[in-house]
């Protein structure tokens, strides 16, 4: 297997993010096909770290041709009552990624993009009945507990863990 970079993203663009000076820390979750199913544990999950976040803005998307449907709509709905901070949004990742710290997504090749930006990333794993995810053998990237991915945030602005980036290397680019 022979890591590869993100098509159509510059390493010259992954290192002008990964080495900014000032880091934002708002969050966005990029999600696909999960919300087509309005799974709880997802969008508990994505509630969960709004609330613990309330300061931070939390970008919401679902992936470009999802969002359209009623399904999807009372998703996005859901997960927004009442939580002022989260934000739908359509942008795509190079609209998003200046803007975060931190990303989250349901298993898709996005997370490993958001990685390769320097971007501490994490994969919500709470679909049962998706037996085999290749994300799970990464040691605290799939995250199944809210309050779990909310620690390791905590943990990396303590100073106490760092992202392991370098265990990403074997399957992209990192630069």
């Amino acid at each position: 297997v022979v890591p590869i970079g993100s098509y159509g993203v510059s390493t010259k663009k992954a290192l002008e993010i990964k080495n900014r000076k000032n880091k934002p820390n708002d969050i966005v979750i990029f999600t696909s096909y999960v919300p087509l199913f309005n799974h709880p544990k997802l969008r508990y999950f994505i509630r969960e770290i709004a609330t613990a976040f309330p300061e931070r803005t939390i970008w919401l998307q679902l992936k470009s041709y999802f969002h359209e449907n009623d399904t999807a709509k009372k998703f996005i709905n859901d997960c927004m009552e009442g939580l002022d901070n989260i934000v739908y949004t359509s942008g795509m990742l190079d609209d998003l990624i200046d803007k975060v710290g931190y990303a989250f997504s349901d298993p898709s090749t996005i997370i490993l993009e958001t990685v390769q930006f320097g971007v501490p990333s994490f994969v919500i794993d709470v679909v049962e009945k998706q037996e085999y995810c290749i994300y799970r053998e990464v040691p605290h990237f799939c995250q199944s507990d809210a309050r779990r991915s909310i620690e390791l945030i905590d943990s990396i602005e303590n100073g106490k863990w760092s992202y392991p980036f370098e265990t990403f290397k074997d399957l992209v680019e990192i630069p």
